[in-house]
């Protein structure tokens, strides 16, 4: 959102057009690709490193119980995450470049210019209730939700079709939209936005899906062995103390031996 104001206003500010509109969109992609990346990293050695620490052993001990072992398995997770901060850095130091070259060929625009518009047939339509919820874009979303939902309990075949199906329903909402916007239908955007209260409570509707998404791994993962038996019973820390001090006498006499 800064960047994109950023663009506008400066080209506005000081009467020129922007440097190079080739290097703003270099920047877009930079920015959108390294971000995804290093969110796809913290979220894949997040749940490595979480899994890990879950771990035990039919003895109810840990199976890493060093932090270290952690750490070592999610390195490479560490270096996507920072190729991905690189690219998003790169894109802003792009965007300051081309801003600056911006400003050296214009100079501060202090006129006052009056645009008179005429009211489009769009805005003369009353916009309802109605129209917002028949609106193409929320009911195409909606259904690549409910197949993207069913990712975390089918198998792989499944789960390749799902991703495939979700694909044709975007295509498919993004057709319709141009469509639309071909045969000078209003856009479902500008209706939405002028409807605060729907607006509002879509974004919260969104919102709410990512921290619902977020928060059900935490959930739906089990312990990776369940403690059902007498074998399996987690060690008191008086007794993992006491194992502790066992296992490092019996490794000195081994050595004395």
């Amino acid at each position: 959102m800064a960047a994109g104001m950023f663009y506008w206003l400066v080209p506005k500010i000081y009467g020129t057009p922007l440097h190079s509109k080739k290097a703003a969109d270099t920047h877009f992609w930079l920015a959108t690709i390294g971000i995804v990346t290093y969110m796809v990293a913290m979220w894949v050695s997040g749940v490595n490193q979480g899994l890990m620490w879950r771990a035990t052993n039919p003895d109810g001990t840990l199976t890493y119980p060093s932090f270290v072992e952690t750490l070592i398995a999610i390195r490479p997770m560490y270096i996507v995450r920072f190729l991905g901060g690189a690219m998003y850095l790169t894109g802003f130091v792009m965007m300051i470049w081309n801003l600056t070259k911006t400003i050296r060929a214009g100079k501060p625009a202090n006129a006052v210019v009056e645009v008179v518009t005429e009211d489009k047939p769009e805005a003369l339509v009353k916009i309802g209730v109605k129209d917002v919820l028949a609106g193409r874009p929320l009911w195409f979303s909606l259904l690549a939700f409910v197949a993207a939902c069913f990712f975390a309990v089918v198998s792989t075949v499944p789960a390749i079709l799902l991703a495939a199906l979700t694909f044709v329903i975007a295509e498919a909402g993004y057709v319709l939209v141009k469509r639309d916007r071909a045969a000078g239908r209003p856009s479902w955007f500008g209706i939405i936005e002028r409807r605060p209260l729907a607006f509002t409570v879509l974004v919260l509707v969104a919102i709410l899906i990512g921290g619902v998404v977020e928060l059900l791994p935490t959930i739906l993962v089990k312990q990776a062995v369940p403690f059902t038996g007498a074998a399996q019973k987690v060690y008191t820390p008086l007794e993992l103390q006491g194992r502790d001090v066992y296992t490092a006498r019996a490794a000195t006499s081994a050595t004395r031996r």
